[in-house]
This record gives C-alpha cells, sequence and structure tokens, in this order.
C-alpha cells in the first residue's frame, strides 16, 4: 500500500512542475512581446534593433548587412513619425470619428470599461513624436 501513496506525490509533483513552467514561460513570453511592442511608441533605437534582430533570425544577416538595415530602418522610422507628428490632427480626427461609433454601440455596463480601453488607445495615438 506504501508504494501506491507514493506514486501518486510523484505525479502530482510531477503535474505541478509541469503547470509552473507553462505559467512561467507565458510570463516570460508576454513580458518579451510587451518589451518588443514597447519599441513602436516612439522610440526609434528600440524599433530598429527588434527589426533587425528579427530580418537577421529569418535572413541570417552579416555585421555589415545589420549596420546598413539598422540604419534603413532607423531613417524609415523617423520619418513616419515625422509623418504622423505633421498630420496628427487629421489622424486624430479619423481615429476620434471611430471611437466615437464604437462607443455609441455599447451598453452602459460596457462604457466604463471602454473609457479605460479607449484612453489608452488615445495614448498610443499620441505616442511617438520624433525629435526635431
Amino acid at each position: 500500500m506504501a508504494k501506491k501513496r507514493g506514486t501518486w506525490r510523484v505525479w502530482i509533483g510531477m503535474v505541478a512542475i509541469f503547470v509552473f513552467g507553462v505559467v512561467t514561460g507565458l510570463a516570460g513570453a508576454f513580458g518579451y512581446v510587451h518589451h518588443l511592442m514597447g519599441a513602436f511608441h516612439g522610440h526609434p533605437h528600440r524599433f530598429e534593433g527588434a527589426a533587425v534582430q528579427l530580418l537577421d533570425w529569418e535572413l541570417d544577416l552579416d555585421a555589415e548587412q545589420e549596420e546598413a538595415i539598422a540604419e534603413i530602418i532607423g531613417d524609415v522610422h523617423l520619418d513616419l513619425l515625422r509623418f504622423k507628428n505633421e498630420h496628427v490632427e487629421e489622424i486624430e480626427g479619423i481615429v476620434g470619428g471611430g471611437l466615437e461609433r464604437i462607443e455609441s454601440t455599447l451598453s452602459a455596463d460596457q462604457l466604463e470599461d471602454w473609457q479605460r480601453l479607449r484612453q489608452r488607445i488615445e495614448e498610443h495615438l499620441r505616442a511617438g513624436t520624433p525629435p526635431d
């Protein structure tokens, strides 16, 4: 009988270790993706690094190619941020109109959660003003 008791304890321990590993892996993956997504919020050097790393994984770039591509990506990202800054009123008008349309379809119960989400969307929209 003692042998069977020890067996179920081993199984419970293995399941606990597996669940802990899954939770740790998911948390780590979420943190990494969150860190990479931060690169898209007006930090050209982080965006550049994430983009070059992705291209290196896919294309196996040499050092010279990495340097050249990093410069190109940095220039393009800054150009896009400048374009966004020059057209911020138009973009805010378009997005704001869409947000209003979404809000008009929501129930009273959904509006409180919507306001928090809308604030995050609007903050994201304002993020990333490039230096002159």
